[in-house]
This record gives C-alpha cells, structure tokens and sequence, in this order.
C-alpha cells in the first residue's frame, strides 16, 4: 500500500459516505483534511509537470524556428519592398501560386508616446476636453461616511443614497495546503 493511499485510508469514518457525511469531531476533521491535502499535492505535481513539458516545448519550437524566422524576416522585407514599387505603379496587389501579397493605405492617426506629458499640456492649455476620465464609485471613503440602514446606505442625516445598496459581510473559509 502506497503512502497516500494509507493517509487517504486512515481514520476514514465508519459512516462515511460522499453526499450526506458532516464533520462532527476533531478526528474527522483531521481525516478530511489530510484527503484535501493528498488530492490538493497532487494537482499541483500534475501543474508543475505540465509547466515543465509546456516550458520545455517552448524551448523546442523557439530553437526549431529561430533560422526559419530570420529567412521569413528577410524575404517579408524584400517582397515589401517589390510591393511598394509595384504599388507605385498603380497595382494593389500581387497574387502568387504560393500566397497573395496585398497592400492598403492606413491614414495618419495621433499616439500618445507620453501620457503625463500630454495630460499635463492638456491641463495647462485648457484642453480637458481631450482627456476622457473614468468615473467610479470611491467605496473606501463611502464606507468610512455612509451608514448602513437595512438594504441602503445613508448619510448623516438620514438621506437615502440612491444607487448604493448594503451586502452583509460573511465568513470566508480558506485551506493552506503544506
């Protein structure tokens, strides 16, 4: 018998059974514990096997295709540029036995290289109306604020806010796996 299976085997209730037993004592609880454990173990052998096949795969196709990649940057750049003369003299397109290179004019667009930069020339120059700005609700200060009154929150005087609803803490419940 196998080490996991005597630890999964160990202590098993008498009474157990999948879909109606309940933790009544300390031992069944150790018992449980120790099932979550072993089958929690080894989900996380078969994760950490599978990331080493997925890592060494990876490492394969990066060594397999590094020449190929260099020979497809190249002849992209020389068919691009048959392309682009090709292109101006009028044709669009070039259609080949083995693919079709195809060219497109894209239009002239801004990028925003420094977005602090930009923000603040925006600001400086009165031009806020470039910037757009995400509105969302600051739950840390309202509940430092707002009371609780059954479903709603209120405000220090009474007034309902509106749009704001109240949720009832609970008991979260977590298992550390050693």
């Amino acid at each position: 018998m196998e080490l996991e299976e005597f630890q999964l085997s160990d202590g098993e209730p008498e009474e157990f059974n999948e879909r109606t037993f309940v933790i009544n004592d300390e031992s069944q609880a150790l018992w449980a514990m120790r099932k979550l454990a072993v089958s929690q173990r080894r989900i996380d052998t078969v994760q950490r096997q599978a990331k080493d096949e997925i890592d060494r795969v990876a490492a394969w196709v990066e060594q397999a295709t590094r020449a190929d990649k260099v020979t497809v940057l190249y002849f992209e750049e020389i068919l691009t540029s048959y392309m682009l003369r090709l292109r101006d003299e009028g044709r669009k397109s070039l259609i080949l036995p083995d693919g079709e290179i195809k060219s497109r004019e894209t239009p002239s667009r801004a990028v925003v290289g420094d977005l602090g930069l930009f923000l603040k020339w925006c600001e400086e120059s009165g031009h806020m109306g470039w910037v757009r700005t995400k509105q969302e609700a600051d739950l840390s200060l309202i509940k430092g604020v707002a009371l609780p009154s059954g479903d709603v929150y209120t405000t220090s005087d009474g007034e309902v806010i509106e749009g704001l609803t109240h949720q009832e803490g609970s008991i979260s419940v977590s298992f550390e796996i050693n």
